[in-house]
């Protein structure tokens, strides 16, 4: 642990799994009383993550302490890409890019403690390059304070739009809002569904507790790695270490009440399903997935009309389809919001160079997602090239 004095504001790290440990309280405290509070921010999803993927990383959580009081909780990780003496350190949050939603935890944001805690990173942490803080809310209050410390500072920056996420605000009842619809996307439903059951015995399971729930994520698991292995590429669902987090995690969140696993099953076999979240009266439809042997029949359309109508009658607020502008999620969502990423340069040469490479990268690769035929090949080509050259 280290400390940096600064008038009244002091900042400490947290460097060590365990010393992360010993701030449950304070965390889940803090971010009851931000206006960032989501489910990737709780200190069970941070922990988990760290426990799963401290790979070549280092754990840079920030606490600034005002009179011995905490103020804000800074979670971030650095890391080192490539080779000496080309190494780049880079400094992002912790949970990154498997959160959808990242954020610095201030239950009263303001300026000074901000710019306290970029001051410190530029006089305390030497060996970071790049800065790249990923998916900050739209409705963030410390979006304008990054950006007024940051340039106070003089620190070379770049605020760009990261990511959008369709949701849904639930303020009718279900017969309402699926019956504003078009009549053809309603017959469509209903037709897959009985297309369906002339196949076989279809039924709806619902998980949100830990008994059986093993079991169930293995099938899981194994329906994602066959999705993935016709596209010829991997979800971090697909993989081993994806697999052991996720399935984890579920066994946490599952306790609290924060889990809901979905699951439409044909002659019990699972054709679809969904791994999601439901926590401050919002449901976070995090991973769904469908066997690619039915696509004809649409379950995953099926599965998720099911949660949308459970949504309703079950008091959510909100259903979150989560980052990414897939088609599917426009048909139900009713509103879109912003995420935003900060991409920072330390102040040396060498840090500048790499910061202009990394926004030209970022450039191109948005362009390239303006064209369908250019996202087809990523997707397709790609990912055939890559599953060839591992195989």
């Amino acid at each position: 642990m280290r400390e940096n004095l600064s008038g009244m504001l002091k900042i400490e790290e947290i460097n060590t799994f365990d010393e992360l440990n010993s701030y449950e309280t304070i965390l889940t405290k803090a971010l009851e009383e931000s206006g960032s509070d989501n489910i990737f921010l709780t200190f069970d999803w941070m922990t988990l993550w760290w426990k799963h993927f401290p790979e070549k990383k280092e754990l840079k959580l920030l606490v600034a302490k005002e009179n011995g009081k905490i103020v804000a909780l800074f979670p971030l990780v650095l890391s080192s890409i490539g080779f000496k003496p080309f190494a780049v350190g880079k400094i992002e949050f912790l949970g990154s890019p498997e959160a959808d939603y990242l954020d610095f935890i201030l239950p009263k944001p303001r300026f000074e403690i901000i710019l306290a805690m970029f001051s410190y990173l530029l006089s305390k942490i030497k060996s970071w390059n790049l800065i790249v803080l990923q998916d900050i809310p739209a409705d963030s209050p410390n979006l304008k304070l990054i950006e007024q410390a940051l340039m106070q500072l003089k620190i070379p920056f770049r605020r760009l739009v990261s990511s959008k996420a369709p949701y849904l605000k639930i303020n009718s009842s279900w017969e309402e809002y699926f019956g504003a619809k078009k009549r053809k996307f309603r017959y469509n439903l209903q037709r897959n569904w009985r297309r369906l059951e002339e196949v076989g015995k279809v039924k709806l399971e619902r998980i949100s507790f830990p008994y059986g729930l093993e079991k169930n994520l293995e099938e899981v698991v194994e329906l994602h790695r066959k999705r993935w292995k016709e596209k010829y590429t991997r979800s971090v669902f697909s993989t081993e270490k994806g697999a052991r987090f996720y399935t984890e995690l579920a066994q946490v969140f599952s306790k609290k009440g924060w889990f809901d696993l979905a699951l439409l099953k044909v002659n019990d076999k699972v054709v679809a399903s969904s791994y999601s979240f439901i926590y401050g009266g919002k449901f976070y439809y995090y991973i769904p997935a469908y066997d690619p042997e039915y696509y004809d029949y649409s379950p995953g359309a099926l599965l998720l009309k099911s949660l949308l109508k459970d949504s309703f009658k079950g008091g959510i607020k909100e259903f979150d389809f989560m980052k990414g502008e897939e088609d599917y999620k426009y048909r139900w969502a009713s509103h879109e919001r912003q995420n935003f990423a900060f991409v920072i340069s330390n102040l040396n040469l060498y840090s500048r160079l790499v910061y202009w490479i990394y926004l030209g990268f970022l450039n191109l690769r948005q362009r390239a997602r303006k064209y369908k035929f250019l996202r087809l090949i990523r997707q397709n080509l790609l990912g055939k090239l890559k599953f060839f050259k591992k195989s």
